[in-house]
């Protein structure tokens, strides 16, 4: 069960290995299936506080930056990892804060 008790790794971890595995076994599947994708990806995300806005198929917003990701060009393990590079920024940007004041 999923929970945002789950450490994000074993979360992350899980998510890419099954969605490499279905990518592999029928990519034209997968295809089909990203509406659905996009809607689990978003449930996960929320459940770690991470806000995203979207606009179709593009994200606009990542908690609060400006982004212009569009869905289609990115493999699901492709848009987390960049998702999570924008989260770990502001975390940074926090951490460094947080030690200079």
């Amino acid at each position: 069960m999923i929970s945002p008790e789950t450490p994000p790794s074993t979360l992350l971890g899980g998510v890419l290995v099954m969605l490499k595995l279905r990518r592999r076994h029928n990519e034209g599947d997968l295809m089909n299936d990203s509406g659905r994708l996009k809607k689990k990806l978003a449930e996960l995300l929320t459940a770690y506080n991470i806000e995203l806005k979207t606009d179709g198929t593009k994200i606009t917003h990542v908690n609060g930056h400006v982004a212009e990701l569009k869905g289609e060009d990115y493999m699901p393990d492709q848009l987390i990892t960049v998702i999570l590079q924008i989260v770990g920024a502001d975390l940074r940007g926090a951490w460094f804060h947080a030690l200079h004041n």
